[in-house]
Order: structure tokens, then sequence, then C-alpha cells
């Protein structure tokens, strides 16, 4: 089940994501103030990339993409935060 479920999450991903409104201009806004970001999340850093490159955002986040798998504990502790700060 594992294996077809992460087979098909390109298809699932595919369509229907979009960025919140503004998001790429806070975060150009940052980037450009030199304040340190990146994007923490549970998921496989494979659905990142999916996401991400849906949404046209993937280019900012390359540098800095932290996933729940890089970490021996996820939630709920706080593991993964403490690792990408």
């Amino acid at each position: 089940f594992v294996d077809r479920w992460n087979a098909g999450l390109p298809d699932l991903f595919a369509h229907g994501v979009e960025a919140i409104p503004y998001v790429r201009e806070f975060v150009e806004a940052v980037r450009s103030a030199g304040i340190a970001y990146c994007v923490a999340t549970s998921a496989r850093v494979s659905k990142m990339h999916i996401t991400l490159g849906q949404t046209g955002l993937l280019p900012l986040f390359e540098h800095a993409m932290f996933s729940s798998t890089m970490v021996s504990r996820g939630k709920p502790f706080p593991d993964l935060f403490l690792h990408a700060a």
C-alpha cells in the first residue's frame, strides 16, 4: 500500500496546488532583507518538490528544505524544527 501511495503522489499533487496569496512576495522580501528562512514539514522531500514545484516556489526553498525523515523523532516532538533552525 505504501509503495502504491508514494507512487501516486505526483499525480495526486499535480493539480490543484496553489501558493497562498503573497507568499512569493513575502519570501522574496525576507530573502532581500538577509533573513534566514526555510520550509520544515513532516512530509517527505519528494512531496515538497512536487508541491513547491507546482506553485512555482521551489527555487526559493531548494536551499533550505527540511523533512521529518531527517530527524529521529517526528511529531509531536520539536526535533525537526530544532534541526531546521
